[in-house]
């Protein structure tokens, strides 16, 4: 959800399958239909006005422009983004209920992905992203209880299970995979992105 400053909301329902804009006097509802199980979830707004969001149902990433219902996805092979962050460079950062990262650069298509290679303790399910004034990424895996940091490249994910009085800590490499395929699950794999379009 999204809150302007006039007292506008945005807001995604994956139940309705619409974006929904209520006004700030909440009186007046204007939504727009996803395509067919889109199951949109998450929505970041751009300074132009346009709106990135997350697809759980169809596992793609699109960006939404209200002003001419024009609608832009690019699939994603992971499994299904959650939520967003942007960074500073101007990509987004993606956890998925997979327990892979991804980075996703707008301007080139691609598609980078991060797995832990952490064997003994595996990430299950990434969700609920932050952005650190740092540029670490922090989510929690919520199948297994863990709140996790991200190095700002991605490469390495430090983090505790929660809630205890002494979390434990410890610290893995993350590997990036490719963008074609199925995204790879070996501890240490590392192919380059190939650059996807959007549809």
């Amino acid at each position: 959800m999204i809150l302007e400053a006039d007292g506008t909301i945005w807001t995604a329902s994956a139940s309705e399958n619409v974006l929904a804009r209520i006004s700030a006097d909440e009186t007046k509802v204007k939504k727009w239909a996803m395509p067919r199980d889109a199951a949109p979830s998450h929505l970041l707004k751009e300074s132009d006005g346009t709106l990135w969001v997350a697809q759980l149902g169809g596992f793609k990433i699109s960006r939404f422009d209200p002003a001419t219902a024009r609608l832009t996805e690019w699939a994603d092979a992971a499994r299904r983004p959650t939520a967003f962050v942007k960074a500073a460079n101007g990509t987004l950062w993606l956890p998925e209920t997979n327990g892979i990262l991804t980075n996703f650069d707008p301007a080139t298509g691609v598609f980078v992905y991060w797995r832990s290679t952490d064997t003994e303790k595996p990430i299950s399910s990434l969700t609920y992203p932050f952005l650190d004034a740092d540029g670490s990424i922090w989510s929690a895996d919520f199948l297994r209880g863990n709140l996790l940091r991200y190095a700002p490249d991605g490469a390495t994910v430090t983090g505790g299970h929660f809630p205890t009085s002494s979390p434990s800590r410890r610290r893995s490499s993350a590997a990036p995979t490719a963008r074609s395929g199925s995204p790879s699950t070996a501890p240490g794999s590392s192919r380059a992105s190939t650059r996807r379009r959007p549809s």
